[in-house]
């Protein structure tokens, strides 16, 4: 599996695998001064994604681990300067064609069909 990063325009970017993703998450949570993108990985989204992807450039150079460095490298060019969401590209099941919707679109709840009694 993958994590993608999903902007207000609906398109989703690729950046990361698993293992890569948390590679980065644990280094990350060890920075001090990166309010956006502390929210983006504690919340799965953040409201500037330049803010983003200027907090990973202020702190690149104390990546030490290349799977670090291209993660952070990834997300700065896929972020954008709106809203941005992380996601592992799945959604909910919109009977559509199998991309994955965006994650700012709103899903309205359906009732389910009640199965018949015995």
């Amino acid at each position: 599996m993958s994590v993608y990063v999903g902007r207000e325009d609906g398109s989703v970017t690729e950046v990361a695998s698993n293992l890569g993703w948390a590679q980065f998450v644990g280094w990350a949570e060890r920075l001090e001064d990166a309010p956006a993108l502390a929210s983006l990985l504690a919340y799965g989204w953040a409201e500037d994604g330049k803010a983003v992807a200027e907090e990973w450039r202020g702190a690149a150079e104390m990546a030490d681990d290349e799977n670090v460095r291209s993660v952070g490298e990834e997300l700065a060019a896929a972020v954008g300067g709106g809203p941005v969401v992380w996601t592992n590209g799945l959604a909910p099941d919109n009977g559509g064609p199998g991309v994955p919707p965006s994650p700012f679109r709103r899903f309205p709840l359906k009732k389910l069909p009640q199965s018949p009694t015995p």
